[in-house]
């Protein structure tokens, strides 16, 4: 048991939950001054402005203890926020709120073109410091003072490593219309494409297999690997920025039953439901159907979401588990940390029970984004995924399906990736 002499907040609070229930896997307890009387034995916290002998002193920064987003201008001490006079150099608990609570996006209007938060305007991408856990490596500093402070065995948590996989494009070519199909290969032929034309028709005519139709092998090797898994699948109507099939495929319906039995499933939210909730509301019927169950899992497409509004549609809809806090330009740790932690309302102040799962790298953003070769992008998630365990912290990395496929100059990089 650690005790904590503060005074209560609905902050405090939470951020306790996070750090000592969930991550340190500890109990807790939040004391008044008046009314604690320690014993010569006790691990107590003493996160106020006094002195208290025999406890590990923290000063706080006061930002637990304000209500609503007011003009904060984050400080950093090295590799630290918010510092303070104090054993530990800086107020811990303010500084895992911050970031975990996702406190700068709020209100933000410089968003980019499809309304999401941008990593350059955040404090982690300002301090060079968006592809370090630095959260996580806040809670080991902590863990191990605690520790060496009272005397007591608090373990180091163990790592957990998922990968989960984006159905955007189940079929590379059919059951896309024969209107699409007659205008891109006159593209193709253009371009001189002609392999491109030929892998369409044959796919077309049942005489090859449709590239992108690999849902079931790629479950099967994620199941292998880790029961754990999740994939997510697309449910929504083709639109500009959803590329489902236009039609309906039952081989595809069949196909999710069945995955469904190997690894977890979730829906991959579409653009256009990002925002429309009778959009949101089909979707997650339509994979419910499907599959005989509640959905409670999901991951929005192009991580379009915006805080808190977007959360807050999740809980409504009944989903517990989202995957898509990070940025789609840049890979690295958008909350600071790689560990699963409950999302909390600022508007309301008020803790949720919505589970965020950080998600640290994307396929698409190696290649498209960062511009980075196959080998480069292997050596820069074997650096990334190091670092994420050496703290006891998870490492989640997401691919899509279409990119095991040899097809869009994937080749290689499809393989490699995956085989993380």
């Amino acid at each position: 048991m650690i005790y904590i002499i503060a005074s209560h907040s609905n902050r405090l609070e939470y951020v306790c939950r996070q750090i000592f229930n969930r991550w340190l896997n500890v109990e807790f307890e939040i004391c008044q001054q008046n009314d604690f009387k320690a014993d010569a034995n006790d691990a107590v916290i003493n996160y106020s402005n006094s002195i208290t002998d025999n406890a590990l002193n923290i000063a706080p920064c006061g930002l637990l203890h304000q209500q609503g987003i007011t003009d904060v201008s984050p400080e950093w001490k090295e590799e630290h926020l918010f510092p303070t006079e104090c054993e530990l150099g800086f107020d811990i608990f303010s500084a895992v709120f911050y970031l975990i609570s996702r406190y700068e996006e709020y209100g933000e209007k410089a968003t980019d073109k499809h309304g999401r938060y941008k990593q350059e305007n955040s404090t982690l991408f300002k301090q060079g410091l968006l592809q370090t856990p630095v959260v996580d490596k806040w809670i080991e500093e902590f863990r191990l003072l605690i520790n060496d402070k009272f005397r007591i065995g608090i373990p180091k948590q163990t790592p957990t490593n998922l990968t989960t996989v984006d159905v955007d494009n189940v079929y590379a070519f059919r059951n896309k219309g024969i209107v699409r199909h007659a205008i891109s290969s006159v593209k193709d032929l253009i371009k001189g494409n002609r392999q491109d034309v030929l892998k369409r028709w044959k796919s077309l005519l049942h005489v090859e297999n449709d590239p992108f139709f690999n849902i079931e092998e790629v479950s099967q090797r994620l199941a292998d690997e880790n029961p754990d898994n999740v994939i997510f699948f697309h449910c929504g109507c083709y639109g500009k920025f959803d590329k489902k099939t236009i039609l309906p495929s039952f081989r595809y319906w069949k196909a999710k039953q069945k995955i469904d039995k190997q690894i977890v499933v979730g829906l991959h939210i579409s653009y256009r439901a990002a925002t429309n909730d009778t959009a949101l509301k089909l979707e997650k019927w339509i994979l419910e159907k499907c599959l005989g169950r509640a959905v409670s899992k999901c991951r929005f497409h192009y991580l379009k979401f915006a805080l808190p509004y977007g959360y807050e549609r999740l809980e409504e809809f009944g989903f517990t588990d989202d995957y898509s806090m990070a940025y789609s330009d840049m890979a690295g740790y958008r909350a600071g940390t790689s560990k699963p932690f409950t999302f909390y309302n600022i508007e309301k102040e008020k803790e949720t029970k919505l589970t965020v799962h950080p998600l640290i790298v994307m396929d698409k953003t190696l290649r498209s984004n960062m511009k980075l070769s196959v080998d480069a992008a292997y050596e820069y998630i074997d650096n990334l995924k190091k670092e994420s365990n050496a703290t006891g912290g998870d490492f989640t990395t997401l691919f899509h399906n279409e990119n095991v496929a040899d097809l869009n100059g994937w080749g290689e990089w499809g393989e490699r990736f995956f085989k993380r």
